[in-house]
C-alpha cells in the first residue's frame, strides 16, 4: 500500500497575528515546514502539502474549510493510499511516532493520537477511501464510523510526546526559541 504524507499548511495564523507558522524559523535555520517534511518524507512513498504552495514542495490547494475538508479533498487524488497526516506548525515532529502513523493494517480505518475521544493533536493516519467520503463537518462525526487505534499519551515515550508539541502563539515561538 502507497503512503501519502499530508502536511496541512493552510491556517489562517489568527494567534500569529497573520504570520505563517510553518515559515517560522528554528536557532539553526530550518523552518517548521521543512522539518515536518524532510521527517514525514522519510517515511512515506510521496508528501504533499495541502495549503499554500510558495515553499517548492508539491501541493494539493486548501478548500479553506478546515482541515477535515482539506484532508478528505486530498484524500480523493490518491485511492487506496494510507495517509499520514500533520499540521505545519510542530516543534519537533518525531521520527517514531511518525511511523507508528504510518503503520497500515487492513482492519483500521484511521490511527490517532490521545484519549477519551480528545485529540492530543491533529497528527492522524488515515485511509484515503476512508477519508475521502467524509467531507466538511469537523473530524469528531468521522469517528463514530471509523474503526480507530488510538495511541494514548502513556503510550508514547518522552520523545514522542515532545513530537507533539506545536506553536501557536508569539509565546510559544519565544519558549521554544523559534522565530
Amino acid at each position: 500500500m502507497k503512503r501519502i504524507g499530508l502536511i496541512l499548511t493552510g491556517g489562517a495564523a489568527r494567534r500569529m497575528r497573520g504570520k505563517a507558522k510553518h515559515g517560522l524559523r528554528h536557532v539553526g535555520g530550518e523552518t517548521l515546514l521543512h522539518r515536518t517534511y524532510r521527517v514525514l518524507s522519510l517515511l512515506t512513498d510521496e508528501t504533499w502539502l495541502v495549503g499554500e504552495g510558495s515553499s517548492g514542495h508539491p501541493f494539493i490547494e486548501d478548500p479553506r474549510r478546515g482541515p477535515a475538508a482539506a484532508v478528505s479533498m486530498a484524500a480523493q487524488r490518491f485511492p487506496g493510499a494510507w495517509l499520514v497526516v500533520c499540521p505545519s506548525d510542530l516543534a519537533r515532529p518525531n521520527p517514531k511516532l511518525l511511523a507508528r502513523l504510518s503503520r497500515f493494517d487492513p482492519s483500521w480505518d484511521a490511527i490517532t493520537v490521545g484519549a477519551h475521544g480528545e485529540w492530543a493533536q491533529l497528527l492522524l493516519g488515515v485511509s484515503a477511501d476512508f477519508a475521502r467520503h467524509r467531507g466538511d463537518g469537523g473530524f469528531r462525526p468521522w469517528w463514530r464510523f471509523a474503526r480507530r487505534v488510538r495511541l494514548s499519551l502513556g503510550a508514547l515515550g518522552s520523545a514522542e510526546r515532545a513530537g507533539l508539541v506545536d506553536v501557536d502563539s508569539p509565546l510559544d515561538a519565544a519558549r521554544l526559541h523559534i522565530d
